[in-house]
């Protein structure tokens, strides 16, 4: 409990660094060696900071716990720090696990901040691993899955990073930049 108290009082103390980059770089190590022994009491010490250092000290987080930081991430009520947060935590999941971390953004609700996380995921996984990115896209995962219809074509276009609505106008455009993104006649 005094390593805890200790830590606690260094890091407010880091946040009285002047320079952001070394206040951020101090607060990384001590909110590392923090997590060792209270994760939920170092989650909770990211996430009293600025948004921006809080997105940061969460997907540093990742590594000790990435479970445990996507949770309370998701908890976050203000739908744009939420939205940041968990950006940042799969982020930097999917450098260690890409496939748990695509699978905890598919499970978010159906809503636009699930939409654009699995996009930007999925782009980063393609990045990394072209092959992994494509065994995820549509018809394996739920958030993905299905055709949208481009009007009067009669032909359905499936694509593993959604269009936000849009459709292509040609079959150039169907491709992603990732060129991950794939047509399929019904």
């Amino acid at each position: 409990k005094i390593a805890i108290a200790a830590a606690k009082q260094f890091g407010a103390q880091a946040r009285g660094i002047a320079n952001p980059l070394e206040r951020r770089t101090t607060l990384e190590v001590l909110l590392l060696r923090y997590a060792e022994l209270d994760t939920d009491g170092a989650i909770g010490q990211a996430l009293d900071n600025d948004r921006e250092t809080a997105a940061h000290l969460l997907a540093v987080l990742t590594a000790v716990a990435p479970e445990q930081t996507w949770e309370r991430a998701s908890q976050v009520t203000n739908a744009a720090e939420r939205f940041d947060y968990l950006k940042h935590v799969a982020a930097a999941w999917q450098e260690q696990d890409a496939e748990r971390a695509f699978t905890k953004v598919s499970e978010l609700p159906a809503a636009w901040q699930r939409t654009e996380l699995l996009q930007s995921l999925l782009a980063q996984i393609a990045n990394r691993d072209p092959r992994l990115a494509i065994r995820l896209r549509p018809g394996r995962c739920p958030a993905l899955r299905g055709p949208s219809r481009r009007p009067g074509a009669g032909r359905a276009y499936c694509y593993p990073v959604p269009c936000h609505g849009s459709y292509p106008a040609s079959r150039e455009a169907n491709s992603s930049a990732s060129g991950i993104a794939t047509r399929r006649a019904t």
